[in-house]
C-alpha cells in the first residue's frame, strides 16, 4: 500500500507544484505590479484549481488498488489510498512552501509559519486555503467520479497497437 501511496503522493505533489512554479514566475514579475497581490493571486486561482484536477486524474489513473470482493461503488467510497495520496502531498507542498520561505526570507522556521498561514491578505488567504482544502481532497474526488463514468474507460491511454499505420500509407514518398 505505501508502495503506491509515497510515489503517487510525490507524482501528484511534483505536477502541481512546477505548474504552481511555472505560473508564479509569471504572476510575481508580471500581474502583480499591475493589479495588486490580492487580484493577481484570484487571477491565478481557476488556473491552480484546473491544474489540480488534471494532476489528480494522473495520479488516481496510475493508482492500482485491488478492491477485494466489496460492490464496486461500497468499495469506492471507503477506499482511503486516494486521500491519503492527497494529504501526504499537502504534507509535501506545505513542507517545500515554508521550506523555502525559511531559506528566502531569512526566518526561523517559527516565523516561516507564522508568514505561511497568519499573515496573508484575508480575501486571497481564504481562497488560498480553499484550494490547499482542494488539493487534499481532489484525488479522492477524482477517484468517486470516475467510478461513476465507467471502469476503465475514462483513462487516458494511448493505444498504439489499435491504430493499424502499416495498412495506411504514411510516408509514400
Amino acid at each position: 500500500m505505501l508502495k503506491q501511496i509515497l510515489p503517487l503522493s510525490i507524482l501528484y505533489f511534483t505536477l502541481v507544484f512546477l505548474a504552481g512554479l511555472v505560473l508564479d514566475s509569471v504572476r510575481l514579475p508580471y500581474l502583480q505590479p499591475l493589479l495588486g497581490a490580492r487580484y493577481a493571486e484570484l487571477l491565478e486561482t481557476p488556473l491552480m484549481i484546473f491544474i489540480i484536477w488534471h494532476a489528480a486524474q494522473i495520479t488516481v489513473w496510475n493508482l492500482d488498488l485491488d478492491l477485494g470482493s466489496m460492490p464496486k461503488q461500497s468499495a469506492r467510497w471507503w477506499s482511503t489510498m486516494p486521500l491519503t495520496i492527497g494529504l501526504m502531498s499537502l504534507t509535501w507542498l506545505v513542507t517545500v512552501e515554508v521550506g523555502i520561505m525559511t531559506i528566502l526570507y531569512d526566518n526561523w522556521l517559527w516565523d516561516a509559519l507564522k508568514l505561511y498561514f497568519l499573515q496573508r491578505d484575508l480575501v486571497a488567504g481564504s481562497v488560498s486555503g480553499f484550494v490547499l482544502l482542494a488539493y487534499a481532497l481532489m484525488p479522492w474526488i477524482v477517484w468517486l467520479v470516475g467510478g461513476q463514468n465507467g471502469e476503465d474507460e475514462a483513462k487516458l491511454i494511448l493505444d498504439f497497437d489499435s491504430v493499424r499505420t502499416e495498412d495506411e500509407d504514411y510516408c509514400t514518398r
